[in-house]
């Protein structure tokens, strides 16, 4: 398939997006020879983006190798694009150049991001800042459940992708308690995503973890559900 599409490219002016959507499971060294020689042949005027399917621990490291063989190439999860954000954020940033109205290229326009340093591949709130969306805890609990381990997978691999970012991890609670104990809680829940990640292979001096309790809630505190969506972790870049 690459060597089919370097054929299509090679005749084409201007630059190229060209879009792999795979489980990866071929020959990892046949496949990075092949696109080694696509962008060799095209001398700059292709961007390999590449999306995962399914989790395939060697596809994503074979997708992961041929998105950076371009410096504008991205790599994507296919569970980032389920929602109008991720495929807004995905067309921006593999489609559409960036503008001087989006330095970041997150689909956020500058005067609007409160995060102006997204790295490539986040997912993004309206404010343009990076939401570990969907971690959250039980009460009291600060105990990372099974069922999040994508979730932050997908961190691993945009912290792998761009290594010169610095990630801030913000742990919250729900009002339950003193303000004290939640305080600690908060804590130990920013420590255990970053335990995490420092185990997949992210260097722990890129990583801080911080505490703010209850004090930034982002539901109301009166029902079980706000309270679920108050007990998360957050992350932010430097």
């Amino acid at each position: 398939a690459l060597d089919l599409a370097r054929a299509t490219l090679k005749p084409l002016s201007g630059k190229s997006a060209l879009i792999i959507v795979s489980d990866g499971k071929a020959k990892y060294d046949k496949s990075l020879n092949a696109a080694e020689n696509l962008v060799k042949e095209l001398k700059g005027r292709v961007c390999i983006s590449t999306i995962l399917v399914g989790e395939n621990p060697n596809g994503r490291e074979l997708l992961n190798e041929l998105a950076k063989l371009t410096d504008c190439g991205q790599f994507y999860e296919s569970s980032s694009l389920l929602n109008a954000k991720g495929i807004q954020s995905f067309v921006t940033a593999t489609l559409l150049k960036k503008g001087n109205n989006d330095k970041d290229g997150d689909g956020v326009a500058d005067k609007r991001d409160q995060c102006p340093q997204t790295p490539a591949g986040a997912r993004v709130n309206q404010q343009g800042c990076w939401v570990l969306q969907g971690v959250l805890f039980d009460t009291d609990k600060a105990t990372i459940k099974s069922q999040f381990n994508n979730r932050l997978l997908q961190v691993v691999t945009i912290l792998s992708v761009n290594k010169n970012v610095h990630a801030v991890l913000e742990g919250h609670t729900d009002n339950r308690g003193s303000a004290a104990h939640n305080m600690k809680l908060s804590q130990r829940r920013a420590e255990a995503v970053r335990s995490f990640l420092v185990k997949h292979g992210i260097a722990a001096k890129r990583l801080s973890s911080y505490g703010y309790g209850f004090t930034h809630p982002v539901a109301t505190n009166d029902t079980e559900a706000g309270r679920a969506l108050n007990r998360r972790v957050e992350i932010s870049v430097k």
